[in-house]
């Protein structure tokens, strides 16, 4: 083999070696422990100043959004069997975010006072029931022309 080859071939093992292992890092690095409201307040030190994605439901009444220095800053908590966890996020938030829908946050755990905060980079939120027919559509079925 050519010097010229072995050393494109060196390279280009380099560069993959080098982007394999940053696409490892990135993933690692994002992924974040993804547990119930109610998991966490079940042995909240443990989960104190670690990332993590809360899963639950938004408390009826305790969305607030206000713009602060033309930023939407958002404050709810999510709810799952009784236990709560107040989150603040900074950031646009999606329009499916209401009471009781689904949701998730991502963010670092915080005590402050005594009580659980999460500070949420990250917040999604779902909301089946908004894309599923009214119950008088649902009779009516797309028959087949052809039989």
């Amino acid at each position: 083999m050519k010097k010229s080859t072995k050393t494109k071939l060196s390279i280009t093992l380099v560069v993959v070696a080098l982007g394999m292992t940053f696409l490892v890092y990135s993933v690692l690095a994002n992924s974040g422990k993804d547990k119930w409201a109610d998991e966490i307040r079940a042995d909240k030190q443990a989960w104190v100043g670690k990332k993590v994605r809360v899963l639950g439901y938004v408390e009826a009444g305790t969305l607030e959004k206000k713009i602060v220095d033309q930023q939407t800053v958002a404050k709810f908590t999510i709810e799952r069997n009784g236990k709560r966890i107040p989150v603040e996020f900074t950031g646009e938030v999606p329009n499916t975010l209401a009471d009781h829908a689904e949701t998730s946050a991502l963010g670092l755990l915080q005590e402050r006072n005594g009580e659980l905060v999460l500070v949420a980079t990250e917040v999604s939120a779902k909301c089946p029931s908004k894309y599923e027919g009214a119950d008088s559509n649902r009779s009516l079925a797309v028959k087949p022309q052809y039989q």
